[in-house]
């Protein structure tokens, strides 16, 4: 029984996760958090030609290891701009990660969890196609 309780108390710690937004222009309608491209401009990738701010957006999550944080981080930014309405998301930083542990002693055993934190922030923006016209 203790050791379910172990478990059920590090999948809460693992599944935590933080998120704020800040608008900062016009929202749209939200859209499926798929069709969000993020746009790693510290690697090197171009910003788009034509964009609007729609606001700010930073997240953080817990994973197993640290390419599980950051790749948590990506989907969480990714949800939270598209609730925004944005199909963007530029990202000028790095997910941030470290790693800690969860710890115990019970019955003559000595546990340890590790896990990864992270987190990322963005600027959610909505895309315009060249030939598209501006509200």
């Amino acid at each position: 029984m203790r050791f379910i309780s172990l478990f059920l108390v590090i999948v809460l710690i693992v599944g935590c996760s933080y998120r704020k937004e800040t608008v900062v222009g016009q929202t749209r309608s939200p859209i499926d958090p798929e069709k969000v491209e993020v746009y790693l401009i510290y690697f090197e990738h171009k910003e788009p030609s034509k964009y609007e701010v729609i606001g700010l957006v930073s997240v953080s999550s817990t994973g197993i290891t640290q390419q599980g944080a950051k790749d948590s981080c990506i989907a969480e930014l990714k949800k939270q701009a598209a609730k925004l309405g944005a199909n963007g998301v530029l990202v000028y930083h790095p997910a941030e990660t470290r790693m800690s542990s969860v710890s115990g002693y019970s019955r003559g055993f000595l546990w340890n969890f590790p896990i990864a934190e992270g987190w990322i922030s963005g600027t959610a923006i909505f895309v315009r196609q060249e030939n598209e016209k501006e509200d």
